[in-house]
């Protein structure tokens, strides 16, 4: 599970900002957040902000530095993790990611990168159980860490600095090491756009059993969709591959799978028992599409206890249907250590959803810097109608405009 993100100099994040999965103490909070002995954690939170505070940001340095901690043997993901380059001062210094996971069962484990425009300056991995333990630790001036690792690391130093991980060069070599701290990693998914998880339903499809299935049909029926039932086909066709040493095109025959949405069929305003209309997917609209898309993922979440990260989540979905995915993640139906994060504009939902402290808001200044800020910390007061504040912008966010009086 997510515990907390520290970002200093990275992309719109100037200044050290700290974004967390920790509850507040307020009034009105009930159970929406899994109990550990050191501390809760939240199972839902929304980010707000108007264009270009940097909500996107947020999801995009997770993302990038969860895949250089876990696969960058191969390819370099600091080099997508740029400077604030607004400010000349700012592009000369070094940027700083803290990243915490937690297990669920008292272990924290807290990773912390340091990296100068795509050059890996240090890292540290430390535990946090009983007490808190360094697990490695390098930077330019050597190695600190258990004897083993120790060991290991004087072996294969001259693969190690600067263009991966320590984790993942391990890995590369054996995968049990930092084992527990890879699979947290895994568990944490973030989503940019529609298509990045269009095809995680066929695959829970082809690879789930029938009960799974039947999960997915009621996870539709949730949502009021009237489907009866989805099948995956198959069909083949010629791609065009390039040419032939005399100049004749080649083709390549491909496999490519589809959805089909299975319906009832009506006559006289009867459902006719037994018969059935095949919709291709692609026939359906966007929202109900989207909502298809998204219930392998969903499903996956709820089942393994992942941490999902959806941005520009909104797009195409009534409030109703986001209502009730939140319904997913923050009532009983929520039983592993799985959390949702939504990156959204649909502020319909901060007045009687989600708790102040489940709420973050992004802004930036004059001079392009995001900042973080969580709505208890703004508004402390039980009972208040936090959607006519956003609208009257009585939290003097930078909507890029003034008033209309201006």
């Amino acid at each position: 599970m997510l515990r907390k993100i520290y970002i200093e100099n990275v992309k719109s994040f100037a200044d050290g900002v700290e974004f967390d999965m920790i509850p507040q103490k307020i009034v009105e909070r009930k159970r929406t957040e899994h109990v550990f002995a050191e501390d809760n954690l939240l199972r839902t939170s929304l980010v707000y902000g108007y264009l270009g505070t940097g909500k996107s940001n947020l999801a995009i340095i997770l993302d990038k530095t969860i895949k250089f901690i876990l696969d960058s043997f191969d390819y370099n993901y600091l080099n997508e993790l740029d400077p604030f380059m607004l400010c000349p001062t700012n592009s000369r210094r070094s940027s700083k990611v803290t990243l915490e996971v937690d297990d669920g069962r008292n272990e924290i484990f807290i990773y912390s990168l340091e990296f100068f425009r795509g050059t890996l300056i240090s890292e540290k991995l430390e535990s946090k159980h009983l007490r808190r333990i360094t697990i490695f630790e390098r930077n330019n001036e050597g190695f600190i860490g258990q004897k083993d690792l120790q060991e290991t690391y004087n072996m294969i130093s001259g693969f190690v600095m600067h263009d991966h991980s320590f984790v993942s060069l391990l890995n590369k070599f054996n995968e049990n090491y930092f084992k527990r701290f890879t699979e947290l990693l895994k568990k944490i998914l973030v989503f940019r756009s529609t298509p990045d998880f269009s095809n995680h339903t066929i695959s829970f499809l082809e690879n789930s059993t029938e009960a799974y299935k039947n999960k997915l049909l009621r996870y539709l029926k949730y949502f009021g969709l009237d489907i009866i039932d989805l099948d995956v086909r198959k069909h083949s066709i010629e791609e065009y591959s390039g040419l032939d040493e005399i100049g004749n095109p080649i083709f390549e025959r491909k496999e490519r799978k589809y959805l089909v949405l299975l319906k009832n069929k009506f006559e006289n305003g009867q459902i006719k028992n037994g018969q059935f209309w095949e919709m291709p997917f692609e026939k359906e609209s966007a929202g109900t599409r989207k909502l298809i898309n998204m219930g392998g993922v969903i499903l996956d979440a709820l089942e393994n206890g992942k941490t999902i990260i959806f941005d520009e989540f909104d797009d195409k979905l009534h409030v109703f249907a986001i209502r009730r995915l939140l319904d997913f993640f923050i009532k009983k139906r929520n039983s592993s250590l799985s959390q949702l994060i939504l990156i959204t504009h649909n502020i319909s939902l901060v007045n009687d959803y989600v708790f102040r402290d489940e709420i973050w808001l992004f802004d930036k200044d004059d001079l392009g810097r995001s900042s973080v800020n969580r709505l208890n910390r703004l508004e402390n007061r039980q009972g208040t109608n936090i959607y006519e504040k956003f609208m009257r912008n009585k939290y003097n966010l930078n909507y890029g405009y003034k008033t209309t009086s201006d």
